[in-house]
């Protein structure tokens, strides 16, 4: 009665009516390796697939293998997926309501980690807590009036203090990560040591595949003035851009620039600034889709000026 795409080699099917549906995993070959038995099944990531037991307020988490063997037990009231072979639990409740066909429930309680053979390698004291992603998971304690954010290693060593209003996980080495300065939410970033590779004084900042880095001032997006930076934090175009939308997997961007009578005109640039295509058009929508006899993500577009729609597609490293 439901069926998801395959991933690693499985997929998560569904039987039952929608209220009352339970869940399992089938191979390639269409053999259900995990009964139909759950209220819920993510799919395999390091060998195991987290799988839920009840719903709304009352639910328990555990992992079962690719045979279907439950080795973690569902003992917990929380939990992700794993990544870089450690996992997200948490003990705590669910609270909220369901009624008219919705569920709104929210979870509170205290978050840590486990290995894959179930050890609890970080002990649920945070109030927070993010997957593994470079060696190091962000974590939240709560301060007076918010959680503050940093990060700790595999050994549960917080070598990032928790002093950040939020945080994103690491890319390539760097993170994302932002401040409460002056009432406002200031961004910039950070190495993997917690060093601070461009200060917080942004209203937005995003990093590209390159090592290259847009950043924006102004709150509002439709006129937010933007720039993108080098490796050393140096402006790698001589203008502002603005409605960035840096969508691309490969790192190219949409954006405007004003022409002579203050009207904005949309091109592509790349990850390291250079125009791809000129801003010339009224808009520019970037979309990536699967090229299954590629094996690979396309990038893809559509500008479109006086009413006239224009396909286009975006090669890697162009």
């Amino acid at each position: 009665d439901y069926a998801d795409s395959f991933s690693n080699g499985f997929a998560v099917v569904g039987k039952g009516e929608k209220n009352d549906r339970r869940f399992g995993l089938i191979d390639r070959q269409g053999r259900e390796v995990v009964p139909c038995i759950y209220a819920d099944v993510a799919g395999f990531s390091s060998g195991l697939a987290r799988v839920q037991e009840g719903t709304d307020s009352v639910r328990r988490y555990g992992y079962v293998d690719t045979l279907g063997q439950v080795v973690i037990p569902l003992k917990y009231d929380y939990a992700r997926d794993f990544s870089e072979g450690m996992a997200v639990v948490a003990k705590g409740e669910w609270s909220g309501k369901s009624g008219y066909g919705k569920r709104d429930f929210e979870f509170t309680g205290k978050y840590g980690f486990i290995d894959r053979r179930g050890n609890e390698v970080i002990a649920p004291i945070y109030d927070g807590a993010a997957d593994f992603s470079e060696v190091l998971a962000a974590v939240g304690q709560m301060g007076k009036y918010y959680v503050r954010w940093g990060f700790v290693d595999a050994a549960g060593t917080l070598v990032i203090p928790c002093k950040y209003y939020e945080v994103s996980s690491f890319r390539n080495g760097r993170a994302v990560v932002c401040i409460v300065s002056g009432g406002a939410l200031k961004y910039g970033s950070i190495d993997r040591n917690g060093r601070e590779i461009l200060p917080c004084i942004y209203d937005w900042v995003q990093h590209t595949p390159f090592g290259t880095t847009w950043v924006g001032e102004g709150e509002d997006f439709a006129s937010r003035a933007c720039t993108l930076l080098d490796v050393s934090g140096k402006p790698l175009i001589d203008y502002k851009v603005y409605q960035v939308n840096p969508s691309g997997k490969f790192g190219h961007a949409s954006a405007a620039v004003p022409d002579s009578t203050g009207l904005l005109r949309f091109g592509v640039l790349d990850g390291r600034g250079r125009v791809i295509i000129p801003f010339e058009y009224d808009d520019i929508t970037i979309f990536s889709e699967w090229d299954s006899a590629a094996t690979a993500y396309v990038e893809r577009g559509i500008a479109e000026v006086k009413g006239k729609k224009y396909p286009f597609a975006l090669r890697r490293g162009e």
